[in-house]
């Protein structure tokens, strides 16, 4: 089923969204993307991506004929669900996020308004809707850099994969790359290679809306650093990586500093609480890029080529 809209006096724009946890979170996501919709001037169709193993969800669509859910088999990465649920639109623009995020009021509204020629890649800002230390580091860690208090920008070097607009020149090679399984650092720095613009824009908000067992995302925040240096060292060679290994004790307190001045300052207590659980999710992924970088490009940690 290939979903597009009906009116092409203006541009068009679907939501595209990876699914890949509690059934409960997705749900409060379609409440949130069904007022967002009721917002804009052409209101947008909605593709949802899910694992075949992540539990039957087929009840939420029944009362939604506007959102349409796509079974991927296995367990795939997010790229890739996201990649499935890109490929089923033929609209101008698509936007992305995932189901543990609320898309604000006027997420859509902002988006259709930004959305016009000479603009390739749109990336929102993230807020945060959970209030507990971990859940508040896991948010600081992964969104902490794209904040809605941050200004608006063009022209910047890295976007969150989580709330991304991709215009009508970049939208299939950006779909087709995730479906590959390529995270957004690596489809955004093809497309800058290529000569796309990346801009920054605040009023394309949604919220950060999970919660985190501390144990369990240490596991995820190494395999995704080991991740991290793999994609760099298959994109850009493996020219530096010893300075990294050796630079490695000190980046999750310079990461942490750096976040600080970006974030601290708009409410400190919660930071200070949260700066424990900051350096150890930063320790993690340290540790996972640091064994990838020492392996070097080729290999897995199983020792396969």
């Amino acid at each position: 089923m290939i979903l597009q809209s009906n009116d092409k006096t203006a541009p068009t724009l679907a939501v595209a969204v990876a699914s890949a946890g509690d059934p409960a979170l997705l749900e409060a996501c379609l409440d949130a993307l069904e007022t967002a919709r009721g917002r804009m001037a052409h209101a947008a169709p909605v593709v949802v991506a899910r694992s075949s193993v992540a539990g039957d969800v087929s009840p939420l669509f029944e009362a939604r004929p506007w959102a349409t859910l796509v079974v991927v088999d296995g367990t795939p990465e997010i790229p890739v669900l996201r990649g499935s649920a890109m490929r089923r639109v033929d609209t101008d623009w698509v936007a992305l996020t995932e189901d543990l995020f609320l898309p604000d009021p006027e997420w859509l509204a902002n988006l259709e308004r930004l959305a016009k020629p000479g603009v390739d890649v749109i990336g929102g800002s993230v807020g945060n809707a959970r209030n507990d230390a971990v859940s508040h580091a896991a948010y600081l860690t992964d969104y902490g850099t794209f904040p809605p208090e941050r200004p608006a920008e063009g022209n910047v070097s890295a976007l969150t994969g989580s709330n991304v607009t991709y215009g009508p020149l970049v939208r299939a090679r950006a779909a087709l790359w995730a479906s590959a399984g390529e995270w957004e650092h690596v489809i955004h720095d093809r497309l800058k290679e290529e000569g796309a613009t990346l801009s920054f824009e605040p009023s394309a908000r949604v919220d950060h809306n999970a919660t985190y067992v501390f144990r369990e995302l240490l596991g995820v925040r190494f395999r995704h650093g080991h991740q991290y240096a793999r994609d760099r060292m298959a994109e850009h060679g493996s020219d530096g990586r010893i300075v990294r290994v050796l630079l490695a004790p000190l980046l999750p307190v310079l990461m942490t500093l750096r976040l600080a001045r970006g974030t601290a300052r708009q409410d400190m207590k919660r930071f200070v609480s949260a700066a424990p659980f900051v350096v150890a999710f930063y320790c993690a992924w340290i540790a996972g890029e640091t064994l990838a970088f020492l392996m070097g490009p080729g290999r897995k940690p199983d020792g396969k080529s």
